[in-house]
């Protein structure tokens, strides 16, 4: 039993171990436990907001591990729960351009980047990552909410655009949907909607993997 418990593969949300038959990435628990958002309130200059789940339990865990290995199973596994929640957040079209929120984390791999990739590839999307961190500022899990706007205030800033793209951007042909991981006061998503709408994008949303209740 002791070897059971210390080979079985594990939940990469709780960390419990499964049946050694299972290759499933979520125990059966968890799996029910993913949720769709209750939570709607759409952020400033950024509508709409979609969100696929609460940041709560299992989704928080399972978010958490992953941003601190973007590219491992615990990732892996975020994905494709999200790919599962995918019809409830766009039940109609497509989105048109997904643009990764940039990092305060020194890293190429970032959470939002790897989903924005994984959901270009299976999903056929255009990805484009025009969004930069133009100074260093604090992180902002360790700053409350007025704290958080004021931390990021002309922080992001559009890199160089291809004409085409930025005609299609200019002329509002492409809805443009910032991808990021957790929306909590949502000032990421404001400012990087008003560095797009500064280059002239003219339809702003975003798409989160969860939102704080």
């Amino acid at each position: 039993m002791l070897a059971n418990a210390l080979l079985a593969p594990r939940c990469a949300a709780c960390v419990a171990p499964h049946p050694f038959e299972s290759e499933a990435p979520l125990c059966d628990a968890c799996r029910r436990a993913c949720l769709p958002a209750r939570t709607a309130a759409n952020v400033p200059g950024v509508a709409p907001l979609r969100a696929l789940w609460d940041y709560s339990g299992p989704v928080r865990s399972l978010i958490l591990r992953a941003k601190d290995r973007p590219q491992g199973r615990e990732a892996a596994a975020l994905f494709s729960a999200a790919t599962a929640a995918w019809s409830a957040a766009f039940p109609g079209a497509s989105p048109d351009l997904l643009i990764p929120a940039p990092s305060s984390r020194r890293r190429a791999a970032t959470l939002p980047a790897r989903w924005a990739a994984h959901m270009g590839r299976t999903r056929g999307l255009r990805v484009a990552n025009l969004l930069r961190r133009r100074l260093r500022r604090p992180p902002q899990s360790t700053l409350d909410g007025p704290a958080r706007r004021s931390n990021l205030r002309g922080a992001i800033e559009v890199r160089a655009l291809r004409p085409a793209l930025a005609e299609d951007l200019a002329c509002g042909h492409a809805m443009v949907w910032i991808v990021d991981d957790v929306a909590t006061t949502g000032a990421t998503l404001e400012e990087c909607a008003r560095a797009l709408r500064a280059a002239g994008c003219t339809r702003v949303g975003a798409l989160v993997l969860a939102r704080v209740p």
